[in-house]
């Protein structure tokens, strides 16, 4: 059975003018933010949206045009790994070229888009088999090409195998150039979905790539519980953080987590969630679906955040994002002026010591 989306019940029951009031709530004040329309193509959706800050004077706006790509492995999980790859490949091409098409700077694909997520079994094999040099490995070549043919920044989380035969989870950031800018490890992994059986905390920092296209940070799934996390990208300079991801279980927290950053910090956020059925076949004999909910979205630095794309369908979110808004905002609400960063600074150290004593005022006797 396919969920329909919140909007599409919304719509659906309630009245004109408590729908426009509910959307407000849900999706902050629409001031800055315009809907552009959409296509639907023979297998995926598009969506395409505006954000805009106030003009001052004759100011030029400082637009970036991003593109959030969502989408469902091709084949069944049991399919050999090269067949696998080229499947995913030629889908991903044709959402690119069709990303590039729309006028897109930068695109993002989802947490691990070039395989299934069979981190899910708990078992190594295959799936180890699908890491690989970030560098010059098939899936980064291929993503070099597009880039550059295209001109486009291309955020590309694949799982990566170092010089040390040692594996990570890692987004590949390529430049309109189609050459390696950086990559960006996962920095928190967690403990209780099979993840840390693979691979383990990274300690790449919450590094900001400065593209032709505005100054951007990728923070991977899991990354987003960590309100600390968030903060880094801000105090680094980050205009833009991607979030790609590959979650099927968080969806009442999901809407939240990325608007919640996006205010806090005065940055745009860009949600990517794969999406689609996975079925796995364990060796035990059992069977293992992991259903991600897609559900992409992209939050302004004011609090508006766009509809999200299908939970079962694939899709581009497309938009246009005035980078001043992250500016004006940080000026509005002076949320940077009151961080008191050295105040927290001496409150973490003495949280990271083994003598912390927990601040609890009790009722005295």
């Amino acid at each position: 059975m396919e969920t329909r989306s919140i909007d599409d019940i919304l719509q659906e029951f309630l009245p004109k003018n408590e729908l426009k009031e509910v959307n407000r709530i849900l999706y902050g004040d629409q001031t800055n933010l315009s809907y552009l329309g959409s296509e639907e193509q023979f297998s995926y959706d598009i969506e395409k949206y505006r954000f805009t800050a106030i003009t001052k004077n004759e100011q030029v706006p400082r637009i970036t045009k991003i593109a959030a790509i969502q989408h469902s492995v091709v084949l069944p999980t049991d399919r050999p790994i090269q067949d696998q790859k080229l499947q995913i490949f030629k889908k991903i091409e044709h959402m690119i070229e069709k990303s590039s098409e729309l006028g897109a700077n930068i695109v993002c694909l989802p947490e691990c888009w070039n395989m299934p997520f069979g981190f899910v079994t708990r078992e190594k094999m295959p799936w180890c088999e699908y890491a690989e040099d970030c560098n010059n490995g098939p899936s980064t070549m291929f993503i070099k090409r597009l880039a550059q043919k295209h001109a486009i920044v291309i955020i590309s989380p694949i799982i990566e195998r170092d010089n040390a035969d040692l594996l990570w989870n890692t987004s590949v950031v390529v430049s309109e150039c189609g050459t390696v800018l950086g990559t960006q490890r996962k920095n928190h992994i967690p403990t209780n979905n099979g993840e840390s059986d693979y691979y383990t905390h990274g300690m790449s920092g919450q590094r900001v790539f400065d593209t032709k296209f505005g100054k951007i940070g990728v923070t991977i799934c899991f990354d987003r519980h960590q309100p600390q996390n968030w903060l880094m990208y801000a105090l680094n300079g980050a205009e833009i953080v991607f979030n790609p991801a590959a979650t099927s279980a968080t969806d009442s927290w999901w809407p939240i987590e990325a608007r919640s950053a996006a205010f806090d910090h005065s940055y745009y956020v860009v949600a990517v969630n794969r999406v689609g059925i996975e079925k796995f076949h364990l060796e035990s004999g059992a069977e293992k679906i992991f259903k991600p909910f897609g559900s992409t979205y992209i939050s302004g630095p004011n609090g508006s955040r766009t509809k999200s794309l299908s939970t079962v369908r694939d899709g581009i979110l497309y938009a246009e994002l005035d980078l001043d808004l992250c500016k004006q905002m940080r000026e509005t609400l002076g949320l940077n002026q009151s961080r008191r960063l050295l105040y927290y600074k001496n409150k973490w150290t003495e949280a990271s010591s083994n003598k912390f004593l927990p601040q609890i005022i009790q009722k005295l006797q």
